[in-house]
Order: C-alpha cells, then structure tokens, then sequence
C-alpha cells in the first residue's frame, strides 16, 4: 500500500514506482484457480496536487499465466491499463 503525506509532495509532483506480487493479486483476484499466484507487476505513477486534492496517473503493467480460453493450452497474458484518479480529501467538494 501506498501511504504518502499530501504535504510530501513537491510542486514538481512525486514519482513512485509500486511493485505487486502474487500475494497481491491473490488479495485482490482471489485465486480459485491458481491463476493469480504467479502473477507480477508494476505500477509507475505519478503524485501531483493543487491544493487538497492529489491526482495520481499512471499505468498498471502486468504478467501472468493462466489457460488459453479457447485451446486451453498454456498462455501468458500482459496487461497494460493506464489510470488517472483524484483523491479529494474527506469533507471537501461534497466528498463522504
């Protein structure tokens, strides 16, 4: 998990570079079929604020292994999903 004060964070913004492993994916897939256990990846992104509010863009980059679904043959998949989020903090803007 990435904790970092908004008052950390320079004008310039802040570059993070987040590692995920299998216990991540496992945490967050669930792993029914073992797909998730080996998995890997990344997630650069980039911390930027004006005022209270913090955006953080970036892209998730991952690796894994599971069945093809139409030979059900062995296949490795590589995912690439980029993001961008705001994080308002609590009682501002209307946030709950």
């Amino acid at each position: 998990m990435l904790k970092i004060r908004v008052k950390d964070i320079p004008p310039e913004g802040k570059d993070r570079l987040l590692g995920l492993d299998g216990a991540w994916f496992v945490e967050t897939m669930g792993d029914g079929d073992g797909t998730w256990a080996a998995a890997e990846g990344e997630v650069p992104v980039n911390l930027s604020r004006t005022g209270p509010e913090v955006l953080a863009r970036g892209e998730v980059r991952s690796r894994f292994a599971g069945p093809c679904a139409r030979c059900l043959e062995a296949a490795t998949i590589n995912l690439r999903a980029p993001f961008a989020t705001t994080f308002v903090p609590l009682g501002a803007g209307g946030a709950s």
